[in-house]
């Protein structure tokens, strides 16, 4: 099996008539590669993470269009703190629920729950802020994605949330590619910039 691969193509970000973002043209293989800040960062990150279409240019997940192929985009995972499961759901049917859209329905997320000390079967809407943002981070990993790109999930999350998402990462880093904006506890494989004008390249 090729190992997957994040391209991007002249990829470029318009609005009302100003360039935003771009062009980029960037290729990412497996790893867990940082985000550097920037003012354009949030853009960059929706981009990759299938949340953003380029004005121009493609985005392309093992070389099929992640905005316009469905199995391309059951493989993205963008995550950045928001509540996007519904308010009845569990913590236990959000998260299968994603594994299921995914293709994985036998997905196992119950040793992943307990580390991140989630409730098994509280609704979402009765969890505080805290572990409301932790139940959709495991949402948003249920099913293996295999492009994961989070916005400053460090930045929030508990100490014994964040070890476990520590172990994750470091146990996927060789067979998928992590992008990861704002503070990372672990050594990253490369930086990326945010690129105004031209390419992009890890570094």
């Amino acid at each position: 099996m090729a190992a997957p691969e994040l391209r991007l193509e002249q990829a470029r970000q318009v609005q009302d008539g100003a360039l935003r973002l771009g062009p980029v043209t960037l290729r990412l293989g497996p790893g867990l590669w940082e985000l550097r800040p920037d003012p354009a960062r949030g853009r960059f990150l929706r981009m990759m993470g299938g949340d953003l279409p380029p004005s121009a240019g493609r985005v392309l997940w093992n070389g099929l269009s992640m905005y316009r192929k469905e199995a391309a985009r059951r493989e993205v995972s963008f995550f950045r703190g928001n509540h996007e499961q519904p308010d009845f759901f569990t913590v236990e049917e959000a998260w299968k629920l994603a594994a299921t859209l995914r293709g994985k329905e036998g997905w196992e997320g119950e040793a992943l729950q307990a580390a991140f000390g989630l409730p098994q079967r509280s609704r979402l809407g009765s969890l505080g802020e805290l572990d409301r943002r932790k139940a959709e981070l495991l949402a948003a990993l249920a099913g293996d994605p295999t492009l994961i790109v989070l916005d400053e999930v460090y930045s929030w999350i508990d100490p014994a949330g964040g070890a476990a998402l520590s172990t994750c990462l470091q146990a996927w880093r060789s067979q998928r590619v992590l992008i990861v904006a704002g503070p990372l506890p672990l050594q990253a494989d490369g930086e990326l910039a945010v690129p105004s004008w031209g390419e992009g390249r890890p570094r």
